[in-house]
């Protein structure tokens, strides 16, 4: 039925319902209000059809979605290239170096001794998301102790990576169904998850290199003469270096002992491969690394008369908590020449170029490392 027919149709209902309803309504209001009526109906349906979806003939119904714009994936800078570019620029490959280390190349801050009476060297080993010459600490040193008699070298160490996060399972609610119906009919054998997942764990790990490059640069500073040898770490840097020092001996090799290596004038007996340490913002732990584990710096103090120098600035949040622990560590394993200082961090120089670290360690090494350089290139 057509919307004009619908609305005469009901015009004709109103009106035969006009003689009931001029009982109460006047005969003219009667026939407006159904005029009205069936205008109203009519120009609904006509919009209704109107509305109504027109199917394309030319266009079939089941035609499948275009295909969505795959967007390309976006590689991630490489920081630590970026890195290196700007720190060459930035010292114009002055005093840089390149070891080797399990066949990778890193670059290294070599300082040599620039005071004519060379007493030793230190290794520097920077701590996470620093740089081989970062401010305030490590920069100060390397421009300071080569006035004093201690030659320098900072080496680039690789930032602990955090293990990847698992993949999710593609249907949630089977794995969940399967786990449960497993864990309910079987027991778990945790210790055949636990050796899988050691035989997983890869053998190269950060730390692997972090040992390696250590080991290069001594054997750099022994191929400079150098064998009157002080380890300085920061932040993690010093948790790195006391790790390394635990695993390598105390003694020197037979063929140096028979040099007799030794001072004429601080009579020092060089009698360790690594005459100190010193201590900067030291944190406790190597994170993300499954064969140290949980175990602590002070877990790696295993030389009691080695001397240690341990520096603090206070800035970091872990400073309230764990210089008192290694300090307490210190005391029960009988350390004979520990200590700790808390220091202002100054980036402000004093008169001699100095500044507050760079002459607490100075006087640090004149005390307890003072040593001779043996025969060899400077």
């Amino acid at each position: 039925m057509t919307s004009l027919a619908c609305s005469r149709y009901l015009t004709r209902i109103v009106l035969n319902m006009a003689k009931p309803l001029n009982r109460y309504l006047p005969s003219w209001l009667t026939r407006c209000l159904a005029l009205y009526l069936g205008l109203q109906i009519g120009l609904s349906n006509a919009q209704a059809a109107t509305e109504q979806p027109t199917t394309n003939p030319t266009k079939p119904a089941s035609q499948p979605p275009a295909a969505e714009d795959t967007i390309p994936p976006i590689s991630a800078p490489d920081i630590y290239q970026q890195q290196l570019t700007l720190l060459a620029a930035e010292l114009k490959n002055k005093n840089l170096v390149w070891l080797t280390a399990n066949n990778e190349k890193f670059p290294a801050l070599w300082q040599p001794d620039t005071s004519g009476n060379p007493f030793g060297a230190v290794l520097i080993v920077h701590g996470a998301g620093q740089t081989v010459d970062w401010p305030s600490t490590v920069k100060h040193l390397r421009n300071t102790l080569g006035d004093y008699g201690w030659a320098t070298l900072s080496i680039a160490l690789p930032d602990p990576v955090a293990p990847a996060a698992p993949e999710r399972p593609e249907n949630d609610d089977q794995e969940l169904h399967t786990v449960n119906e497993d864990s309910s009919d079987k027991p778990k054998d945790t210790e055949q998850n636990n050796n899988n997942a050691a035989e997983k764990a890869p053998t190269n790990s950060v730390e692997t290199k972090v040992t390696a490059r250590i080991k290069a640069a001594m054997d750099y500073l022994n191929s400079k003469g150098q064998y009157n040898i002080v380890f300085a770490g920061e932040g993690l840097g010093a948790a790195r270096v006391t790790h390394y020092l635990q695993s390598i001996s105390r003694e020197f090799p037979a063929k140096l002992n028979k040099q007799k290596v030794s001072s004429k004038t601080s009579k020092a007996i060089i009698r360790r491969p690594v005459r100190a340490l010193i201590l900067m913002n030291a944190r406790n732990e190597i994170p993300f690394d499954p064969e140290i584990g949980d175990s602590k710096i002070y877990d790696w103090f295993n030389d009691t008369g080695l001397p240690i120098l341990d520096i603090y600035f206070g800035n970091h949040y872990l400073d309230d908590i764990e210089p008192e622990e290694r300090k307490k560590a210190a005391r029960r394993l009988r350390l004979e020449h520990y200590i700790q200082v808390s220091l202002l961090e100054s980036p402000t120089q004093m008169s001699n170029g100095e500044t507050p670290l760079s002459r607490r360690v100075r006087g640090f090494l004149s005390k307890y490392a003072k040593g001779v350089e043996l025969g060899g290139k400077r």
